[in-house]
């Protein structure tokens, strides 16, 4: 059982080394995607406010972890990560759901006043989450008091159980990620029923479906593997087979990855937009051109070797 520990302590403290290289990466591109937003007026549409509101909750949700990893853990510290870590998810979550909820009343119902509609859409779905993350700590605080830490991704062998509300925040999550996947069918379902009428254009209105199904993925595949630590965890019990330990977190690391890394994934959806593309294009076009006009032959005297520059001298 001894070593059993030692061995669930040692691929634990992996995890975190882990998801601590993972955060700070996902901060620096989450980051970045804010800088270019603020700096590109072009990207002043429904689509990238909604990213933008993304990439900060997943900076507050990374600094979480960054958190979790440097400072010495005790309940009051881990209750303000917790905090921070949920908020992350369910902000995450809601303007993935009101992303979705757009773009299927845009395409599939031609809504066009929906966009009308941003500062509230903004407004509400910071409040919603606010609201689910102060539910949720309230109940996890006066009703399930415990020092660990509630994320399931962050797998404790030591701990036989999940609380209720580590189990109420998977569940929640996991039903908006399936609303979100059935808007983003339905939405690909008309989208490709556009195309076979549209045969000119059905190369282009197809490649808007993959970048639907990868916002589901941004937020749903590390609560995916959540499921997974949560059901053997449960399956195993107090098993002390090395096997299943490795089992259970090599689930976890997956969890931890995936979930750590949103604002990676983020960022490279966000560069896979037209209007991104296009900014880029023009930037590495322009980049390109200043270069070809450039005269190489023209260099400064002050360039030259000194024996050459005596030489260019006499010559002028």
């Amino acid at each position: 059982q001894l070593n059993m520990s030692s061995l669930s302590k040692t691929i634990y403290e992996n995890i975190k080394n882990g998801s601590f290289i993972f955060s700070i990466v996902s901060c620096l591109f989450s980051l970045i995607l804010i800088i270019w937003f603020i700096r590109m007026k072009e990207l002043r549409s429904l689509t990238y406010y909604f990213l933008l509101c993304i990439a900060i909750s997943e900076i507050i949700g990374n600094i979480a972890l960054i958190l979790f990893n440097t400072l010495q853990s005790n309940y009051y510290i881990l209750l303000v990560i917790n905090t921070m870590e949920i908020y992350s998810d369910s902000t995450t979550i809601i303007f993935l759901f009101i992303l979705n909820f757009c773009i299927f009343g845009l395409v599939r119902q031609n809504n066009k006043k929906l966009t009308e509609l941003r500062t509230k859409f903004i407004l509400y779905g910071h409040l919603c989450s606010i609201i689910y993350t102060t539910i949720l700590i309230l109940g996890y605080t006066f009703f399930e008091k415990g020092n660990y830490f509630l994320k399931t991704m962050f797998f404790d062998y030591s701990k036989d159980t999940f609380s209720n509300s580590e189990i109420a925040h998977l569940s929640i999550m996991s039903i908006i990620s399936i609303i979100n996947f059935t808007l983003i069918s339905t939405v690909v379902s008309f989208i490709r029923e556009r195309a076979k009428k549209d045969p000119q254009n059905a190369k282009h209105i197809l490649s808007v479906c993959s970048s639907l199904f990868n916002f589901l993925l941004v937020g749903f595949i590390g609560f995916f593997f959540s499921w997974f630590v949560l059901v053997l965890k449960t399956y195993f019990k107090s098993s002390s087979l090395p096997f299943q330990i490795r089992v259970i977190q090599s689930f976890s690391i997956l969890s931890t990855v995936f979930t750590a890394s949103r604002g990676i994934l983020l960022f490279l959806i966000f560069i896979s937009t037209k209007k991104v593309r296009d900014q880029i294009y023009y930037k590495k076009e322009r980049i390109l051109r200043n270069i070809q006009q450039m005269n190489m032959f023209q260099v400064p005297a002050s360039a030259l070797p000194s024996s050459r520059k005596k030489k260019f001298y006499k010559i002028i």
